[in-house]
């Protein structure tokens, strides 16, 4: 995950994902519900793609706002509340990785003092 935004939409569809299986939609059975005007391949390839990285461009498929709509229409529960559970997951995960990252310690280079402004010329306003 390269950011803050990837892991978020990792959290949402992993959110979507297990309210899908406790709700007992099969991953084909879901996607079909989703994208009814896709076939179910096509529609169970899209959310393969969501929930992992595609072997084209090796990152996850991008969910829309018209995909998320739809998802949480289908399992009869609120964006907001899923939106909000997802964001709980990636801040705590985010903040995990920011803490593990290596602190960076202050430049020891010596500071160069300021030479003290020169003062105006006569009749010159500062």
């Amino acid at each position: 995950m390269s950011d803050y935004a990837d892991l978020y939409m990792a959290a949402f569809v992993a959110a979507i994902d297990k309210l899908a299986k406790t709700r007992g939609f099969k991953k084909g059975e879901f996607a079909a519900t989703v994208w009814p005007d896709a076939s179910p391949l096509v529609a169970l390839k899209r959310w393969q793609y969501m929930r992992t990285r595609s072997h084209i461009t090796g990152n996850p498929q991008v969910v829309t706002l018209p995909d998320a709509v739809r998802m949480t229409e289908v399992l009869g529960v609120d964006l907001p509340y899923i939106l909000l559970k997802a964001k709980t997951e990636a801040d705590e995960k985010w903040e995990a990785i920011q803490a593990a990252l290596p602190k960076t310690k202050p430049s020891r280079k010596k500071q160069t003092e300021e030479a003290p402004p020169k003062a105006p010329k006569k009749g010159q306003v500062n």
